[in-house]
Parts: C-alpha cells; structure tokens; sequence
C-alpha cells in the first residue's frame, strides 16, 4: 500500500530526526522562555529607578532655566 516513490528508508531516517532534533529543541525552547522572562522582569524592575533618575535630573534641568530667567529679569 506504500506508494512507489515512497523510500521508507528515508522516512524512517526523517522520523528519528525529527524525534532527535525535538529532544534537544524541547529543553532549549523551555530555557528560551525562562530566559525571555527573566530580561522582562530585570526590565521592568529596572525602569521605574530609572524614570526616577530620569524625572530628577529633567526637574533639576527646569529649576535652573527658571533660575536663569529670573537673573534675567532682575538685571533688567
């Protein structure tokens, strides 16, 4: 019942690949994920400090244009 241009021994050779290449790609793919969700969360963890920083640095920025606009006016 096995079509003529069927090699069975190829067939046979592709399925063990198959099965040999999932028993490797299984582990990794799982690694992969905890990998993945490890740099979202060291992400996440890291933006919120960094907002701060960021927030600060831009108030300190505004507070010293206001300064010298105030210098400005007064020498006026």
């Amino acid at each position: 019942m096995v079509p003529a241009d069927v090699n069975l021994g190829e067939l046979k050779k592709d399925v063990e690949l198959v099965n040999a290449i999932q028993k490797i790609y299984t582990p990794i793919k799982a690694l992969s994920k905890k990998l993945n969700d490890s740099a979202i969360l060291a992400s996440s963890e890291a933006y919120l400090p960094s907002l701060a920083i960021y927030n600060a640095i831009k108030a300190d920025e505004i507070r010293k244009k206001s300064k010298t606009n105030k210098v400005r006016m007064h020498k006026q």
